[in-house]
Order: C-alpha cells, then structure tokens, then sequence
C-alpha cells in the first residue's frame, strides 16, 4: 500500500509514493490507518526494516554496479 511504496528503499526510488489521491468518503479513516503504519515503522542499522540504501554491504554493492558501468562504457 502506500506506506511500503513511500518507505520502501528508503524512498529512494524513482516509483516511490509521493501523493496519494483519497476519496473524501474514506479519507479520514485512511489517514488514520497511514499515521499508524508509519508509526509502526523500524529505522535504524542494516539489520533494521528500514535504514538508508549505503551501509556495509550495500555501500560494496553499489560501488561495484558504478564500477562496472564504468568499464562497459570505456570499451
């Protein structure tokens, strides 16, 4: 739903939820079930829900993508 497309990968991906379009009819009820799912939410080290994309092995990981791309567009 909402809160994992606006959390997940820390939102830092280019399909993160930024709006949501809420019917009047549901809107506070839907606000409510946001607020407490995001309350919800874990933030912290590499073995936390959520924590930010470059740590230990994603640091290492995204260095290696970079260098590779590197390569393949200098040959």
């Amino acid at each position: 739903g909402v809160v994992a497309s606006a959390f997940g990968f820390q939102g830092q991906k280019c399909s993160a939820c930024s709006r949501a379009i809420i019917h009047g009819d549901v809107y506070d009820s839907m606000i409510q079930r946001i607020a407490e799912r995001t309350a919800r939410l874990v933030v912290g080290d590499e073995d936390a829900r959520r924590h930010p994309a470059v740590v230990g092995h994603q640091a290492a990981s995204l260095a290696a993508t970079a260098a590779t791309s590197r390569s393949a567009t200098a040959a």
